[in-house]
Parts: C-alpha cells; structure tokens; sequence
C-alpha cells in the first residue's frame, strides 16, 4: 500500500506541468493609425491557431506615434515601431517599449521562453542595409505581471546584438528572431500584462521594429525521472549515502534497512526538483536561512532543489550540488548559497556553501538498477 501511495503522489506532481490547452501564445499586428489604440492584436496559439476566449490590446508605447513608411511591412500596419516626430531619440541607451494586456489566458498556463521577431529599418521606414562595418546593436527584454505596476523583469538578453547581421527579408524589411530564456517559470495571469523592450546601446544605425511575441513552455529536459529511485551519497565516499532520520537526514554506509532510496520528482523548472524520500513520503527541507553547518530537516512539504552537475574543471566536476531554489542567487562561483553539505563529524547533511571545488557540498546520484524494484531485503518500510 505505501508504494501505491507513493506512486500517486509522483503521478500528481508531475501531471502539473501544462494543463491548459495550448504551450504557447503568440502575438502580431494590425495598425490603422499611428496611436497605439488604431493597433488590433491578434492572439494565436503556438500551433498558429486563434485561442478562444482570449484577447490583447496594446496598452501604450514609451514614444508615442507609431510610424508609417514605404516598406510593406510598415504600410500595412504588421510591424510597430517608433515615428520621427515622437520621443524616441535612436541615440545611445535610447529604449523602445510596448505595453500589451492579454485577457482570458487559462491560469493553468505556464510560459518559460519569450521570441521577438525585430525588424532593422531606417527612420524613412524602407530597410537598413545588411552591409558596411556600422554595428547596429539593441539588447532585448520582456517583463510579464498581473498589472501596469506589478510587471517585472521575465526574460532577458543581455548581450549586445547586431540586429542587421540577418538575411531574412519580408514585407521589405530585414528581420531577426530574437529568444530569451527565463531563470524560472511563470504561470499566467488574467490579466496578464507583458512589457516588451528594445534597448540601443549605440548612437550607430538603424531603428527596430517588431512584428511578433511570443511566450511559450518549452519543456526542459531533466537530468532524473521522478518514477525511479536513486541513492545520494557524499561522491566517492562510501559511510555518506543519505537516509531519512524523522528530523533531519543522516549519513552512513549503504544499507537498505535504512531509508535510502529517494524519488526526484521534476518540477517545471529546470534542473528542478522535489526531493522525496521513497519510504517517508517527506521531503528535503529548505536549505536557505540556517547558520553554517546546521542540519537539514525533513518535512511533510515539498521543497523545491536545484541539482545541478558541475562543469567547470576540478575535482567536484561531473558531480551534482543541491541548493533549495528560494535561494537568491543560486550560484557556484563564490561563497553565496547555501546547499546540502556532507558533515562527517555530525554524520549528517548540513548546510553549507556549494562553490564549485568543496567537495562535501557535491554529490554523487546513481538510479536503482531495478528501477522502482531496488534491493529491499529486510527493509522494514515497505
């Protein structure tokens, strides 16, 4: 009965993931007038098929008029960019924003990936060359919130891109699109207000144009599978695999009297997870506000880790550290998160700093060769 159970509970977990009908929204244009209310927002699903029950209009821009020009793509209005005579400079830093509400998105939706499609255009509105050394370069944000004042920053790129390096062309315009990936995934709103930026960095070249957004869920592809069991153990150290104390988590040798088979159960995240304990049913509590070398609890909520394998050259390379996610920053290069630590005096998981290099705050995850069947002899849970 307990692993019947515990299978349910994994099974409704990862169920979660997308339940609404469609992975992804994307966003194009109409424009009949040079203000931002003569734009119609057409709202299409991933698959480019129109969503029921959902609609977007374009709120405001950061500039004003919306220009018209000789270019196709400008004279029948499925590109937006800024006019000569509004606020947009083109100088450096100079920014060009657009304020969309999306109503009636399925709540259910969750969204971890944002396109751009840009267009590089002259002030006249006809094409800027592809040739010549002038480096035409913009960086690229989308901010999403339940309203105008709750929008924050979703996804971003931050890297200066030159967008006249591309061969594309339609409408008479050259066009690139431009992706942004999110540190975490989002679930919609209704309303759901998106922010999308343009930022030039400098004086040099051309205006940009967009003529597509797009958010979408683009599953991830996870290191383990929540329907198998794993051991955990300090790497290359044979007294330090996990098990589940009540309290906190010990350490010890292998032995499968203990509880020491747990459950990765993804979350929607990447490299994300609920770490479970197969024979409790509780959780690996959050490592995120406790003193230096404390130990870790377990609990009947689920907390969600990153694990992650380190890449960078020395001797924790190819191994995984733990660090819960409400940690902010999760990061590697310095002592600034705190994850799970193997403490050999205590015998115990502790917290400690998961720098790459420390070699008690790494670990190794091996899957049952059984998969949901592991060794049980005498194991008095089950």
């Amino acid at each position: 009965m307990k692993k019947i159970k515990l299978l349910s509970i994994v099974c409704l977990l990862s169920a979660t993931a997308f339940a609404a009908d469609y992975t992804g929204i994307q966003l194009t244009f109409q424009r009949t007038e040079t203000n931002a209310s003569s734009v119609t927002v057409n709202v299409k699903g991933q698959d480019g098929n129109a969503i029921d029950g959902v609609t977007a209009t374009l709120e405001s821009t950061s500039f004003g008029n919306l220009m018209t020009g000789s270019a196709q793509a400008l004279t029948n209005g499925t590109v937006l960019a800024p006019a000569n005579n509004s606020s947009y400079s083109n100088g450096a830093n100079a920014e060009i924003s657009y304020l969309f509400r999306i109503n009636g998105l399925d709540q259910s939706f969750t969204y971890n990936k944002a396109d751009i499609d840009v267009y590089a255009m002259k002030k006249d509105g006809t094409a800027q060359s592809t040739t010549g050394n002038t480096k035409r370069y913009f960086q690229f944000s989308v901010s999403t919130g339940s309203s105008e004042n709750a929008v924050s920053l979703f996804a971003e790129k931050t890297e200066d891109t030159d967008i006249c390096t591309v061969t594309d062309q339609s409408g008479g315009l050259y066009h690139s699109v431009q992706t942004m990936f999110a540190s975490a995934t989002k679930t919609a709103t209704t309303p759901l207000y998106v922010r999308v930026t343009l930022k030039k960095i400098s004086a040099d070249g051309c205006y940009a144009g967009i003529g597509m957004v797009k958010l979408y869920g683009d599953p991830q592809e996870q290191s383990f599978s929540g329907d198998k069991f794993y051991t955990i153990r300090r790497f290359g150290t044979n007294n330090a695999y996990m098990h589940d104390l009540g309290d906190k988590i010990g350490t010890s040798t292998l032995d499968t009297k203990k509880k020491c088979w747990w459950i990765l159960i993804p979350t929607a995240n990447p490299d994300c997870y609920y770490v479970m304990n197969a024979a409790s049913g509780n959780y690996i509590q959050s490592s995120k506000g406790l003193g230096q070398n404390v130990p870790v609890a377990m609990g009947d909520t689920p907390v969600e880790f990153q694990i992650k394998k380190d890449e960078k050259t020395g001797t924790t390379k190819g191994y995984y550290y733990m660090a819960s996610t409400d940690n902010d920053p999760i990061s590697t290069d310095d002592d600034v998160t705190k994850g799970l630590n193997w403490s050999s005096d205590l015998s115990c998981v502790v917290t400690w700093w998961i720098k790459s290099g420390r070699g008690n705050s790494y670990w190794e995850i091996v899957e049952s060769e059984n998969g949901y069947d592991p060794p049980t002899t005498g194991y008095s849970t089950f």
